[in-house]
């Protein structure tokens, strides 16, 4: 693993230049030992509101870039991230509190995330015609605009690169706010994403809590949000942005999820399957299973009894 220097010190990217935020002190403390791993402040609005400007000033040149220029650097990116896997799964690992082995998993679905968008973009011409009796049918796409990610703690790489990289390569401009209890994990990427020669102004990094992101909601230069994490915060932000279909709002919010068991011929190995859903990431997952419903007396009480005698051997980092 490759080493890294703690604490890291709190930097936001405002415009193509690392600055110190004007905001509120903030220190994230590892939730296994309370090691010291970030320390530095938020950004202000006016600071969040200038990375909106330089986004801006940004886009044209950016979305005028050819295809497959903007392709170029996401694999250099996925490139760097392959070199300094580990380092990253560490720095996961250290400031969200999962066990290396799936910090290691989520890395390796962040560096696939970028074949897997490059893909996709293709399969969508910018222009598409199409012969309809006498008439032509003609689809265009285009970039949309300046894109304000906000990330979960949950999977601080993978899911915001789910909403990164392919606004990237379509030609937008993108501000990104990691939770600020993964303010470590955010501020790494995006320097590999300078590394990878991301323009400036391009990509936006900038920390805080809700007050933040208010604010960049609520700015009209914003032409999208793209929002990962809990119910509660989703619908302040719909509720935020009601009445402007003009802007993207894209929500990924927590599931409650029922896992059914009917008919098992194992019950050991439904035992199994079901903790694996409910305690994996420890369940911060919106696909964990929240309730689990079983059919018949029978079957019931054989998952209970597996269940008991199973979840008191959980030990964090281990396998079943």
């Amino acid at each position: 693993m490759s080493s890294m220097d703690f604490p890291i010190a709190g930097e936001n990217l405002i415009a193509g230049g690392w600055v110190e935020g004007l905001g509120p002190a903030w220190e994230r403390r590892s939730p296994s030992d309370g090691a010291l791993l970030w320390a530095g402040s938020w950004a202000s609005r006016e600071q969040s509101l200038e990375a909106v400007s330089g986004a801006r000033n940004a886009f044209v040149s950016w979305s005028d870039t050819n295809l497959e220029d903007r392709i170029a650097i996401c694999r250099r990116f996925a490139e760097l991230l392959n070199q300094r896997k580990d380092e990253l799964a560490r720095l996961i690992a250290l400031e969200n509190g999962k066990p290396f082995w799936e910090a290691q998993t989520e890395v390796a679905a962040s560096i696939a995330k970028v074949e897997n968008s490059i893909d996709s973009i293709l399969q969508r011409r910018w222009t598409d015609t199409q012969a309809l009796g006498d008439y032509r049918a003609v689809t265009r796409f285009r970039p949309h605009g300046v894109m304000f990610v906000i990330g979960p703690f949950n999977f601080p790489a993978h899911v915001p690169g789910g909403h990164i990289i392919p606004a990237l390569l379509a030609g937008n401009t993108v501000i990104f706010k990691p939770s600020e209890l993964v303010s470590g994990c955010g501020q790494w990427l995006c320097r590999l994403w300078q590394q990878a020669g991301i323009p400036e102004g391009v990509l936006s990094l900038v920390h805080g809590a809700g007050e933040v992101g208010s604010a960049l909601v609520s700015c009209l230069d914003v032409d999208g949000v793209l929002f990962t994490g809990s119910q509660e915060v989703g619908t302040l932000i719909h509720k935020q942005m009601a009445g402007q279909p003009h802007r993207v709002l894209a929500l990924e919010m927590g599931g409650n999820n029922p896992l059914v068991v009917h008919g098992a011929a194992d019950y050991a190995a439904a035992a199994k399957t079901t903790i694996l859903s409910a305690y994996l990431t420890a369940g911060q997952r919106c696909t964990c299973t929240r309730r689990l419903i079983v059919s018949g007396r029978t079957s019931f009480e054989a998952m209970l009894r597996e269940l008991r005698k199973r979840i008191p051997k959980i030990q964090t980092g281990l396998s079943l």
